[in-house]
């Protein structure tokens, strides 16, 4: 019965060091650079590879086992989806359609994952989980109204098109999860999958700063532009990274996205009820974290 809540758990950690990181993040807001989100990168390479050598025992197959080449290949795979392609998007979502809406449509992500999670891999969705999600969709929905309703009035008719920038980004951020399960079967070791995918991440955006000057800025300011908060948000958006590959190890990838998608209600309620950075929630999101908690449990009660 333990073992069958240590992907949910692992996931649900996995979340609450997001929301925490997210909290940084609005801490770190007067910093410079890219508020810490490349400084992030290299701490999870460094936090995986010292829980890879410590707990993980720091050993791999030889060279030549098939196994070992399949799974750098996708842990490489969901690095590049997330830090090159999924980032990029995600910027030019946000000069599409302004933050707000382009934080509403990332919140699709969930939904490309099960559809990728079923299609790809075969997970299989009973009534549990059918009912679990539609609770998730529903709590997800209301987020989005209330993001829509206040969005910024600059970006109040953006062209329909616009809309795929974000929808391609969720779908990135989702295509991960997936390359990440697929190198986890290959070589079931979450810290050394963290520390390769972040790896080629940090890789990516220096390669992507060649022809983009803001991440080549990112880069070279990496320790430059440091504060505590954005080192703060580095070591908890690592653990995060961590939780959520050691919870994909345990549970299905529908699963683990399902309840790693409370972060953002996490988040709300750290934001409002002990940092202090935001005010009184909406009735509105206070209704969406209740169903997205319940959808949640129901998923992680298969």
């Amino acid at each position: 019965m333990l073992q069958g809540w240590l992907g949910p758990a692992y996931a649900l950690a996995g979340a609450t060091f997001f929301a925490l990181g997210n909290i940084a993040i609005v801490k770190a807001s007067n910093a410079k650079g890219d508020k810490g989100a490349t400084l992030s990168v290299l701490v999870t390479v460094v936090v995986s590879a010292l829980i890879w050598l410590l707990f993980e025992g720091g050993t791999l197959p030889a060279r030549d086992d098939p196994r070992l080449t399949e799974a750098l290949a996708f842990f490489a795979l969901a690095g590049i989806l997330v830090m090159a392609i999924g980032r990029s998007l995600v910027f030019v979502s946000i000069r599409r359609l302004g933050a707000t809406r382009a934080s509403a449509v990332k919140r699709t992500n969930p939904f490309f994952s099960v559809l990728f999670a079923t299609v790809l891999l075969g997970e299989t969705i009973n009534g549990l989980d059918a009912t679990g999600m539609a609770l998730i969709a529903a709590a997800f929905a209301l987020m989005i109204r209330q993001s829509f309703r206040k969005s910024d009035p600059a970006h109040q008719s953006p062209p329909a098109i616009d809309y795929a920038w974000g929808v391609g980004a969720a779908a990135c951020y989702a295509s991960s999860y997936v390359a990440r399960k697929f190198g986890l079967e290959a070589l079931p070791l979450p810290a050394f999958g963290t520390m390769v995918s972040a790896l080629v991440g940090l890789v990516a955006v220096a390669v992507v700063g060649i022809f983009v000057k803001r991440y080549r800025d990112n880069v070279r300011d990496i320790f430059r532009n440091a504060t505590p908060a954005t080192v703060a948000a580095g070591v908890a958006i690592s653990l995060g990274q961590i939780f959520t590959f050691a919870a994909l190890a345990h549970a299905q990838v529908m699963t683990v996205v399902m309840v790693g998608s409370l972060e953002i209600f996490i988040s709300n309620v750290l934001a409002v009820a002990i940092f202090r950075t935001e005010q009184r929630a909406h009735w509105t999101t206070l209704l969406a974290g209740l169903l997205a908690a319940s959808g949640a449990i129901a998923v992680a009660s298969q």
